[in-house]
Parts: structure tokens; sequence; C-alpha cells
């Protein structure tokens, strides 16, 4: 996980990520994860549960 520490940014990838393909960038500020079209499934699957996960805590913090 790399926090781009503006505030706006995390990318998530797995320790054997062989290149950014195979990252997730999460946007704090619109809660919605962003993969590249030609990211495999399991990345696409993987942002889906990051994103499902991060949308359960903003509505229960209200955030």
């Amino acid at each position: 996980m790399s926090d781009d520490n503006d505030g706006s940014n995390v990318v998530f990838s797995k320790p054997d990520c062989q290149s950014s393909d195979e990252t997730i960038e999460y946007h704090r500020s619109y809660h919605k994860t962003c993969v590249l079209n030609w990211a495999s499934d399991e990345v696409k699957a993987d942002a889906n549960k990051i994103e499902a996960y991060a949308e359960e805590q903003v509505r229960q913090y209200n955030i």
C-alpha cells in the first residue's frame, strides 16, 4: 500500500506485483477504486472488495 500523503489517493498492490497493471488506486474524495481496463479479473475482483469495504466504512462513520 502506498499513500501519496496529500490525502487524495492510496495505491494497493500485492507483494508479488510486477507492474502498474496489477495495482488498485483508491480515490479518497470519490470513495471509488480505479484499475486499468486490461487488469486481470483477480485485480478487478480485489478492487470491488476494497470498494465495498470502503463504502461500508463511509456509511458507518458518515464520512
